[in-house]
């Protein structure tokens, strides 16, 4: 009876080589400084038509002219720049584990003003940067809005 039982055992073994119970190698390894990062950035979104932040939003005002300073461009102490072409946004993107320097990302631009809509508009070279501080991407680029 044993015997019979082994020849079963076998014989099911070798009718059933394909027959594998697969599993990712991701699934099962966790190697430990391994994971996705956050990134977070701050910019501008330009050219809009009209649906830009109002003037009552200071920080995109504020981010403007700095902007401007930096190119050497001084604005009188009393002008405001106008910002419904402009709006200010954070921008995020996951970093994968394992990127690759070159290696392209997406990322997802909010506004934190009260503009209408970014659709159409441009974002200005934007800084990621990670919980540690440091920079690990950039991003400009049209912006497509999704849905």
């Amino acid at each position: 009876m044993q015997n019979w039982i082994k020849t079963v055992v076998v014989a099911v073994s070798l009718a059933l080589p394909g027959v594998v119970l697969a599993q990712s190698l991701e699934s099962l390894v966790n190697v430990q400084g391994v994971r996705e990062n956050q990134l977070v950035g701050y910019s501008l979104v330009v050219g809009l038509d009209g649906t830009g932040d109002k003037n009552q939003v200071k920080f995109t005002n504020q981010t403007i002219t700095n902007m401007l300073r930096q190119f050497g461009v001084q604005l009188p102490n009393k002008i405001d720049p106008k910002v419904k072409n402009v709006a200010a946004v954070a921008v995020s993107a996951t970093l994968p584990p394992m990127y690759s320097r070159g290696q392209t990302i997406d990322v997802t631009v909010s506004s934190i003003g009260d503009a209408k809509s970014i659709r159409g508009g441009t974002l200005l070279l934007t800084q990621l940067h990670g919980a540690d501080g440091e920079v690990y991407a950039l991003a400009q680029g049209s912006v497509v809005v999704a849905g």
